[in-house]
């Protein structure tokens, strides 16, 4: 295993390390309710969850190990994948800007005993976690990183499973019904037409290269 793949693993397993941590503070929220409530703490929090998610598919890809596939290689791709990796980035940062000015809190605090249920979060339940997600794809994909990519699904993952902590432990116990009507109407990362054009988005291109041999 190279260097970058241990590197690699070793933020994979930071990462889930995290969410243990999250679920147990989550779970007992009044006796962790000052370190919930901390801003500097919260910042501290946000820093390292996010640097775990887009280093851990921002590490230059090894060759040596996975050798990037030929279809990866032509101009079509490279320049597609490019402009929407950096689309991604710039338009998932300014969604996450969006929704940290929406709650009007920072991490884990508490959002003024109010279930946010408009704007951005009529569209998704977690537009924070879903900024995360397509941020880390964008990364994963401007330069075509091939071992990013593999790693991805494990990002995407991961804030699946930390909204969902938040959802059983922390917004669904303190809305309950009202969580749980909202969760009927608005999925967690978005309706299901959206993903299905990131997918076209991203398969199109391969398709018409392969095609095209």
């Amino acid at each position: 295993m190279s260097y970058t793949w241990m590197i690699r693993v070793v933020l994979i397993i930071g990462l889930f390390i995290y969410l243990l941590l999250s679920r147990t503070i989550l779970r007992e929220r009044k006796k962790y309710h000052t370190v919930l409530e901390s801003g500097p703490l919260n910042v501290v929090f946000i820093i390292i969850y996010n640097a775990l998610c887009y280093l851990a598919v921002g590490i230059r890809s090894n060759p040596h190990v996975i050798k990037k596939p030929y279809v990866f290689e032509t101009s079509l791709v490279a320049n597609w994948y490019s402009i929407m990796g950096q689309i991604l980035f710039v338009g998932s940062a300014f969604l996450l800007i969006y929704a940290v000015i929406k709650r009007k809190a920072i991490g884990a605090q508490d959002t003024g005993g109010k279930l946010l249920t408009s704007g951005i979060y009529s569209f998704t339940r977690h537009p924070i976690y879903l900024g995360i997600v397509l941020i880390s794809l964008g990364i994963a994909i401007v330069r075509i990183n091939v071992d990013g990519m593999i790693v991805f699904p494990l990002v995407f993952f991961a804030n699946f499973i930390q909204a969902k902590f938040e959802e059983i432990y922390d917004v669904g116990v303190r809305f309950k019904d009202e969580y749980h009507q909202y969760t009927k109407r608005t999925r967690m990362f978005g309706p299901l037409w959206f993903w299905i054009v990131i997918v076209l988005l991203l398969t199109a291109p391969l398709i018409i290269s392969f095609t095209q041999g």
